[in-house]
């Protein structure tokens, strides 16, 4: 949980048995993985409102696509619900859509425009990986992946009229010995 204002970490969740699973991996941190659905709010339909004014009222069509390499791109539950609101599209992530988007934003403004909004918003995977970003992303398909402290202070920014505080927390406290 993050203060939206500060970025102050208010709790946080670090795995099962806390630091003793997996010899002390603390999975809020230490251990990035593909971001799979929860990236579309932040790559996909954000930018879109940023860059090409859409509303969350914005229609979008359900149906068949494929990234630009010709693989097709496939729904949860295999179907296609055919004109839908963005809002809608996002609250049943729809992967039809949430390219459609992608592709549209990337094709209007260019592909550096999401590629920096995520990175405004402190995902260090598309730092990493600027040279390898690529449709993928949209649908949280990362190369390295990111944590949940990341994605959560990427999230808090929504939180925050769009600013971005990284995420910071108080690791240890040091006590004076002088008396």
């Amino acid at each position: 949980i993050i203060d939206t204002q500060t970025g102050d970490i208010l709790a946080v969740g670090n795995g099962r048995n806390g630091h003793q699973t997996l010899g002390g991996t603390n999975f809020a941190y230490d251990e990035p993985h593909q971001p799979g659905s929860t990236a579309k709010p932040i790559l996909d339909y954000a930018p879109a409102v940023e860059y090409l004014s859409w509303s969350t009222a914005h229609l979008l069509v359900d149906e068949p696509i494929e990234y630009d390499g010709g693989s097709p791109v496939y729904n949860h539950d295999l179907k296609y619900e055919g004109e839908l609101t963005m809002q809608r599209a996002l609250a049943e992530s729809r992967n039809t859509t949430a390219l459609y988007a992608f592709k549209q934003v990337s094709q209007t403004v260019g592909l550096d425009k999401i590629l920096y909004f995520g990175q405004g918003l402190g995902l260090d995977d598309l730092y990493a990986n600027e040279a390898e970003f690529n449709q993928a992303y949209a649908l949280g398909g990362w190369i390295d992946g990111t944590t949940p402290v990341e994605l959560a202070g990427a999230y808090a920014a929504f939180g925050n009229g769009g600013t971005y505080n990284e995420p910071k927390a108080i690791d240890h406290i040091e006590f004076s010995t002088a008396s």
